[in-house]
């Protein structure tokens, strides 16, 4: 006991202790991270094959689309949508609050 009391006396040796024992944890931490969480991720990163191109891919999510412009067009058409919807709206604050009324004819 007097041997670790007299190790631990010197300022130099009590932040050696200290750094050491952090940088364990952080060690222990990411390695139980790299092989838990984040094992997709740098597996891909770090040139493990891609999930996108694998065959034995797993779907998480389900296309409503065949095609990427498939895919556009709705995208588009639900763009146009939500533009009406907002022109309506403000259309609306702008009669409520200036009296003003604006119609707009489409075809």
């Amino acid at each position: 006991m007097n041997k670790f009391k007299a190790v631990f006396k010197r300022k130099g040796t009590v932040i050696w202790a200290a750094i050491s024992a952090f940088l364990l944890a952080l060690f222990i931490t990411l390695t139980v991270l790299e092989n838990t969480l984040l094992y997709p991720i740098l597996s891909t990163v770090l040139g493990g094959p891609m999930p996108i191109m694998s065959d034995d891919a797993v779907e998480i999510y389900k296309s409503d689309y065949d095609s990427k412009a498939d895919s556009k067009a709705a995208g588009d058409e639900l763009n146009v949508r939500i533009a009406e919807e907002g022109f309506t709206l403000l259309l609306k604050q702008i009669n409520k609050e200036y009296g003003i009324t604006i119609v707009i004819i489409t075809h």
